[in-house]
């Protein structure tokens, strides 16, 4: 089960290595990773697991992208139409493909560009990496915090990316949210980005039925983790003079039941429904508005 990328079916040095691998003992080869990974909200290894399970129940997916087969893959036993009833006795995944080494390595993309990051909370946050790659890039960074506690964690992760504009902010009070932006302006005139990672719940609440969810902590919930990117983004607005960028942390818990999840999943959903209406706000005037929903990982929040 290859990865699928650069080509019809696979990259050819991946394809290339399965040759030499296996010579005339060539197993089998699909390229459905996307389809049997992506499509549950997966990526990397995690993607390859879901298609290992898919495969050994039986389901294989007819490989992606084979209208016209590259000459380099000729004679290669590649499946080529879905199969719902397969009998496998081993499933092998490619969980990332082998890059062109004549791919010119992307640096500096963010090169010129300020933005905020609000919600990182240890070294292990998804905010954290985002951070980390938009600095690698060439980004100014701010980052925002609420509570010491917090304060205490960011601080030395935003000096390891030379960020100096490190402001405390609590997304439950507006007041608190328009002098973050005004702290903004007064540094930098201009914003290019704005990354939202924010979400909280009572995390005894999470547990049991959502049936039971206090009025309370629904409220809570909703105000930090959904409403709060509205107010976000429109203070952001106001310092996008020339276009931007506003993106969120949203999960597959917005549209699926997830275990642990309640109340969260529904605010998820309204979060990805203010990205829509966001974004038809904002996109006349050059700013885009987007959702990012990540797999998987063992963030604070995501450990419970």
């Amino acid at each position: 089960n290859t990865h699928g990328t650069s080509t019809p079916v696979g990259d050819s040095r991946e394809m290339g290595a399965i040759r030499e691998v296996f010579g005339d003992k060539m197993p089998y080869i699909t390229s459905t990773k996307s389809l049997t990974g992506h499509s549950l909200g997966a990526a990397g290894v995690q993607e390859s697991i879901y298609s290992i399970l898919m495969m050994q129940g039986g389901f294989i997916g007819e490989s992606a992208h084979i209208e016209e087969l590259d000459p380099e893959f000729e004679g290669m036993p590649i499946v080529r139409k879905r199969i719902d009833n397969a009998k496998i006795d081993t499933v092998l995944s490619n969980s990332f493909a082998i890059p062109h080494k004549d791919l010119p390595f992307m640096e500096g993309l963010m090169k010129g560009k300020r933005g905020l990051v609000m919600g990182v909370a240890n070294d292990h946050s998804i905010a954290w990496g985002i951070a980390k790659k938009l600095s690698e890039h060439g980004a100014e960074l701010a980052f925002t915090y609420q509570g010491d506690a917090f304060g205490r964690r960011v601080k030395p992760l935003a000096e390891k990316v030379g960020a100096s504009l490190i402001v405390p902010c609590d997304v439950e009070d507006s007041a608190s949210v328009t002098a973050t932006f005004e702290t903004l302006g007064k540094a930098w005139g201009e914003l290019d980005f704005v990354v939202h990672a924010i979400g909280f719940s009572d995390k005894n609440e999470l547990k049991g039925l959502y049936a039971d969810t206090s009025r309370d902590n629904f409220v809570r919930t909703m105000v930090i983790s959904c409403y709060s990117f509205t107010e976000v983004a429109r203070n952001a607005a106001a310092l996008m003079g020339n276009g931007g960028s506003m993106i969120t942390l949203t999960y597959a818990g917005s549209v699926r039941v997830m275990p642990n999840y309640n109340v969260m999943g529904v605010a998820k959903a309204g979060l990805e429904a203010s990205v829509r209406y966001l974004a038809n706000d904002y996109g006349p005037r050059g700013i885009r508005v987007n959702g990012i929903s990540a797999g998987p990982v063992r963030t604070l929040a995501g450990s419970g």
